[in-house]
């Protein structure tokens, strides 16, 4: 796979989350490194039992190359676990600046939309049931809430 084919797939991530509103919590990048650590445990079976890449070179990725152990090992630390990590904060802080660009263009933040009352039946699990209401607030509040 090729630089370009990570970084377009990276962008449009990024991109994504940045436009559908998903929210992100910083505690979520267990689950990507978790999955990272699984993909590195299948790259040292693979070595073990004799797997090569298209070019028939033994590796997947030339710089986690376990012919090179601590070079190996290194690389995948820091890919799967500091780089993850990193790349989970920066999307925490676009999901920031996105919560800022809606509060400062479009979001209600007045006192009437944080003080609302609601019911218990016109919440269903923290989310708002449009069919009990009409207001503008409870659809505003519900795009934000995290």
């Amino acid at each position: 796979m090729t630089f370009t084919t990570h970084v377009t797939n990276t962008i449009y991530v990024a991109v994504n989350i940045f436009v559908t509103g998903t929210p992100i919590s910083p505690y979520h990048f267990i689950h990507s490194i978790t999955f990272g650590l699984a993909y590195i445990t299948f790259t040292v079976i693979y070595h073990a039992c004799g797997g090569t890449n298209q070019k028939l070179q033994p590796y997947v990725y030339a710089v986690v190359d376990w012919n090179d152990p601590s070079s190996a090992a290194l690389y995948a630390f820091l890919f799967s676990v500091c780089l993850v990590i990193a790349m989970w904060f920066l999307l925490y802080g676009l999901m920031h600046v996105r919560l800022a660009i809606y509060r400062a263009t479009i979001g209600k933040t007045g006192s009437d939309c944080q003080t609302k009352e609601r019911g218990d039946e016109t919440t269903e699990n923290g989310i708002v049931n449009p069919a009990y209401s009409n207001d503008k607030c409870d659809m505003e509040l519900q795009d934000i809430s995290i």
